[in-house]
């Protein structure tokens, strides 16, 4: 009997210490397409947000699917040994299995005994623990290592991804909204740049990493981040365009005629940045915004297809806007006839006034207040429902054209809405006053009481059911328009970009610049992009005019000539930002050239 106890005891451990064979990594064969060095930076169509889905597919099913081979048990006598020689098949550390399996207080016990190194200890495919904690999405394991040793939001994987850009990729939006602020991306190359701001565009996380204040960062610590192009022509700008990113897009507003340049940029189809805008997204305005920054000479650009911007945006919203034209009319009938109705019956509710008259056509009830209460509600049922009456009918006449859905329909609807609201609560409010006037005795209070409280639960009902959709429609409709029509203030957004002398010239902050001057007189010659801007083409594209006018004076007129890497002078910025007096003033010392040329032989 001893002897089989014994052997039932040693099969219940084996049974615990269960073996798995299998444990899809991080940067394991399964996923491919993840651990190609060139996943995010050369892939030809890493725009599409598909490829992204496929990217991040093996991630997401990791935890579920982790399993572990133990290699020899832990023994208390020797657990400095065995915590560093735990193994997973794809040489994992007990840290690593437990931030996977997001065992948080197993992870805190574990981190107290591990020196600030082990914590830096990378599996075969060059993964920390820190990583496994960033794709679980558990703050409080990443939070618990992160205090123990700094250094890890800047570990990267084999595959050059660092937890940051897993989260991102994971949208594990608590976790970025952590790993956001201890990143310190003043040390990221310029590609990760990129990389990370393309991947947090196409999973829409620019709400959890702050929106304009993340890519203005970015911006800070690149300046010619705003000048880089993926491998389908895409600046920032494009790329916020096609994903409908509007706060993103109003950044634009603030860096002066740069703008005009980039907008003239095409992707491979040669699509402008309006022929982005042109295609179907989900239902924002950014289209018509895109209008204002584009030069004019863009409206009716035509693409390598043959078709402009405004054919492309027809042909691509041709069903939608059918679809929204039926729709529209569906809603505006079904309305109408329940305002109608409410208009009968509030109307007829004037001739029969509660109580009668006394023979002198006077009502009885002339004094109660609750008399007052039902003529005044009654009034404003009939004025709201007629008002709803003729909203609805302006729609139903209306022509759905694709500049009625912009403002014109949507407004009628609103306002239909609104009415219908009000006319439905005035005239629950009629009625109530109504049953007040005729049982006003005392001993009926309950009664009366009872009769209020039912009188407001149609209303309730009402609110209920259609406040999604009154709140949709209001935001849609207004809230990218405010957005975009006014962009975010000046005082908010942060314009220190890069080197002193090229945040002087895009400020316009002439002490700033004599500053860098007085420290080498030759910076202001030299490139400060990698586009071969000098400060005078910077401050030119920013219609600095008072800094353009002191520079000027500080430069030689050979300098006025030099040309960045597309062959542009100073000059030719001046011509695009439109901003006569500086061309005055850089024309008023080359007066024996005034024609300054540009790439190709063309004058500015």
């Amino acid at each position: 009997m001893a002897r089989r106890n014994r052997r039932q005891r040693a099969n219940g451990r084996q049974r615990k210490l269960k073996t798995y064979e299998s444990e899809p990594e991080l940067g394991s064969d399964d996923e491919s397409e993840l651990s190609r060095e060139d996943s995010l930076d050369t892939h030809k169509n890493r725009s599409n947000p598909l490829v992204l889905e496929a990217q991040v597919q093996p991630l997401q099913n990791m935890h579920d699917q982790i399993e572990i081979k133990v290699e020899r048990p832990i023994f208390n006598s020797n657990a400095n040994e065995q915590r560093l020689t735990v193994h997973a098949k794809r040489g994992d550390r007990a840290l690593h299995i437990a931030a996977a399996a997001k065992q948080t207080a197993f992870v805190h016990n574990l981190v107290e005994h591990l020196n600030t190194s082990d914590l830096e200890l990378q599996n075969t495919h060059g993964n920390t623990a820190f990583c496994f904690a960033a794709v679980s999405g558990v703050v409080e394991i990443a939070k618990v290592m992160y205090e123990k040793n700094k250094n890890l939001p800047t570990i990267r994987s084999s595959i050059g991804k660092t937890p940051l850009e897993m989260a991102i990729l994971l949208r594990n939006r608590k976790m970025v909204e952590y790993l956001y602020p201890i990143t310190p991306l003043e040390d990221f190359n310029p590609h990760e740049y990129i990389r990370i701001l393309e991947t947090a565009t196409h999973t829409d996380m620019y709400a959890e990493i702050r929106n304009v204040e993340f890519l203005t960062l970015l911006i800070q610590s690149y300046p010619d981040l705003i000048w880089k192009l993926n491998s389908n022509r895409y600046s920032i700008f494009h790329i916020a365009v096609i994903n409908r990113q509007e706060k993103v897009l109003s950044l634009i507003h603030h860096i002066g005629a740069v703008k005009d340049l980039i907008t003239l940029y095409k992707d491979d189809k040669g699509n402008n940045i309006l022929h982005l805008a042109g295609k179907l997204a989900p239902p924002n305005r950014l289209n018509i915004e895109v209008e204002k920054i584009v030069p004019y000479s863009l409206l009716d650009k035509k693409s390598d297809d043959l078709k402009t911007p405004r054919e492309l945006f027809s042909e691509e919203h041709k069903k939608l806007r059918k679809e929204g034209a039926e729709c529209m009319k569906d809603d505006a009938s079904y309305c109408m006839v329940v305002a109608t109705l409410i208009a009968i019956v509030a109307f007829a509710a004037v001739f029969t006034v509660p109580g009668g008259n006394n023979g002198t056509g006077t009502p009885i009830f002339l004094k109660n207040k609750w008399f007052t209460i039902f003529v005044i509600s009654d009034a404003v049922a009939i004025f709201s429902s007629t008002t709803s009456i003729m909203m609805f009918l302006s729609i139903l006449t209306s022509r759905y054209t694709e500049a009625d859905f912009l403002f014109s329909l949507p407004a009628k609807l609103m306002v239909g809405l609104l009415s219908l609201f009000a006319s439905i609560v005035c005239v629950v409010l009629t009625f109530s006053a109504t049953f007040f006037l005729i049982y006003n005795e005392e001993k009926q209070g309950r009664l009366r009481n009872l009769v209020a409280a039912l009188a407001c639960l149609p209303i309730t009902i009402y609110v209920v059911m259609n406040c999604r959709s009154w709140i949709a429609l209001v935001y849609s409709t207004c809230r990218t328009a405010m957005l975009l029509f006014q962009p975010a203030g000046k005082g908010k957004v942060n314009t220190q970009l890069g080197p002193d002398l090229y945040r002087a010239a895009l400020r316009g902050d002439w002490k700033a610049a004599k500053t860098a001057l007085s420290q080498d007189k030759n910076i202001a010659c030299i490139e400060i992009t990698e586009r071969g801007d000098r400060a005078l083409h910077i401050a030119d594209a920013a219609k600095q005019t008072a800094f353009v006018h002191n520079l000027v004076e500080y430069l030689n007129t050979s300098d006025l000539e030099l040309q960045n890497t597309h062959g542009n002078t100073a000059f030719c910025f001046a011509a695009v930002s439109g901003a006569v007096e500086i061309a005055k003033v850089m024309i008023a010392d080359t007066k024996e050239k005034p024609y300054l040329y540009a790439t190709r032989d063309v004058q500015c």
